[in-house]
Parts: structure tokens; sequence; C-alpha cells
């Protein structure tokens, strides 16, 4: 996997829970899956999406999303 292909596929993930806010949860779970898969390659994170990943650790993330 590219780092283009994970970026494409973690933005369109975020496009999600704009567009659904109430499977925000769901779509964090499979936003997680996305990272530990890039992860597992033995690719580092890059810089913005290992804030994003820290960031999604804390459980209320989404919560300020609208819904």
């Amino acid at each position: 996997m590219t780092v283009e292909n994970f970026r494409a596929g973690i933005d369109r993930l975020l496009r999600e829970v704009e567009e659904r806010p109430a499977d925000r949860h769901a779509l964090w779970d499979r936003i997680h899956e996305k990272i530990a898969q890039y992860q597992s390659l033995g690719q580092p994170l890059p810089e913005d999406i290992a804030r994003l990943y820290a960031e999604l650790d804390d459980d209320d993330v989404f919560d300020n999303f609208p819904v």
C-alpha cells in the first residue's frame, strides 16, 4: 500500500464521518483498522496521520461532530 493510497483511504473515511455522524464510532473503528494495517506493513505513519491517530485514542474525539 502506498502512502498516497493510505492517505486517500483515511480521507475517504473522514468524509464519511462528516456525512454520517451517527455512524462515527463504527467509522472510527475502520480508521483505526486502516492505520493498524498500514503500520503492520512496517511503514512509518505520516506525521499528520500520527496526530490523528493520537486524537482517535481519545474516546470522545467524535463527540464534537454535529449529529
